[in-house]
């Protein structure tokens, strides 16, 4: 039998949520999703997927955030065509199809190796039990899934390491791209004009 991804058997369960509950003065997103974002919390006992956002071609956003946030429940919203547009800016230009997680991940062990030869200190950045954030793109046939470990922290984390050192940062541009990319989306999700289709118990 094959396994279910964790993205297409959370899917499965939104299925069960939305039926369990009263039925929404609106019709819940039925497209197939564009793009996927998941956060498995790290600190949770079973390590559960916490808040995620689903988007489909359409711009129907679909987001959920779990229990143990105060705005928990699952939320819906349409994008206007100006918000769909930018999104799919934002997905071109950080080329989200093309992101290659290892070749991103070996930039960055490669800037921290010509750091340690120009400084002679060598810096590890370590994001022990951060986060994990899954972002999928489908388009047409091609799919793409990058899984980073809280990547603003890790971003974050570097930016200031050099910036005390007086240098400039290196082979940090996939990352940066990645977290404006998440950023953009969770932006959108949080939307005040998003409406509350579920609630979410433990």
């Amino acid at each position: 039998m094959k396994a279910k991804s964790p993205l297409t058997a959370r899917s499965a369960a939104l299925g069960l949520l939305l039926f369990a509950v009263a039925a929404p003065s609106f019709a819940a997103c039925d497209g197939p999703a564009w793009l996927k974002l998941e956060i498995v919390a790290s600190e949770i006992a079973g390590n559960p997927i916490g808040e995620w956002i689903e988007v489909d071609a359409n711009g129907c956003v679909l987001s959920h955030y779990p229990y143990w946030q105060r705005q928990s429940g699952v939320y819906q919203r349409q994008l206007d065509a100006k918000e769909l547009d930018q999104l799919r800016g934002i997905v071109s230009q950080n080329q989200l199809l093309q992101f290659d997680t290892s070749r991103e991940r070996e930039a960055l062990q490669q800037a921290d190796r010509d750091l340690a030869k120009r400084s002679g200190e060598y810096s590890w950045f370590s994001m022990e039990g951060a986060n994990l954030y899954r972002l999928q793109v489908v388009e047409d046939e091609r799919s793409n899934l990058i899984e980073w470990a809280t990547p603003a922290g890790e971003l974050k984390l570097r930016q200031v390491a050099l910036q005390q050192k007086g240098l400039r940062p290196e082979g940090m541009q996939g990352l940066q791209r990645l977290v404006e990319s998440i950023r953009s989306l969770r932006s959108i999700a949080a939307d005040p004009r998003k409406q509350k289709i579920a609630e979410v118990t433990p």
